[in-house]
Order: structure tokens, then sequence, then C-alpha cells
């Protein structure tokens, strides 16, 4: 629960000093997206207290729960940008080789 805090205190403390820097902290427009965003719009709020919930009942143990699926996502997307580098580099590689052989001039 501690850990909780710490890190709540982070994102809220992180929020609240970079809009205070981008002059938008005392902006009702500002308050009106928070509010959107973490109560009506996304519900954002609700889906993290229902989590902290779930996670505080008694006898929770984390095996209880299959995330499996996000890990799938997570190492579908890399392996995308993993091609997607590789092709990159293989193009880079091929720009260096044609310039040196007077192919850009």
């Amino acid at each position: 629960m501690l850990g909780l805090g710490i890190i709540l205190s982070c994102i809220i403390g992180g929020t609240v000093h970079l809009l205070w820097q981008d002059n938008q902290l005392f902006r009702w427009k500002t308050l009106k997206d928070l509010t959107d965003f973490f109560f009506t719009k996304y519900g954002i709020a609700g889906k993290i207290v229902q989590m902290f919930f779930h996670y505080l009942r008694p006898g929770y143990h984390p095996d209880d729960d299959d995330y499996s699926r996000f890990a799938r996502a997570r190492v579908s997307v890399a392996r995308g940008v993993r091609s997607y580098s590789a092709h990159l580099t293989s193009s880079r590689a091929s720009v260096r080789n044609s310039s040196r052989a007077g192919g850009f001039r």
C-alpha cells in the first residue's frame, strides 16, 4: 500500500507540476478535460478503484488472473518493431554501400 501511495503521489505531483509549467493548471478547460478523462468519457478512476479492490481482496494471488493476452500483444508489437528496425537498418546499409560506389552523385 505504501508503494501505491508513492507511485500515485509521483504521478499526480508530476502532472500538477507540468500543468503549472504550461500555465494550464488553473484553467477551466484543464479541469473539464481531467474530469472527462477520469470520471466520464473514459472512466479511468472507476477502473483503477475496481482493480485496487480486486487486488486487496482477502486471499488474492496474482496467479488468479490471466493476463497472457497483454503479454502476447506486447510481444507482437515488439516483433513488429524489430522487423521494421531490421528493414531500416538494411535500407541504411544499402544507401551507404551505393553512395560509396558512386551511386548518389
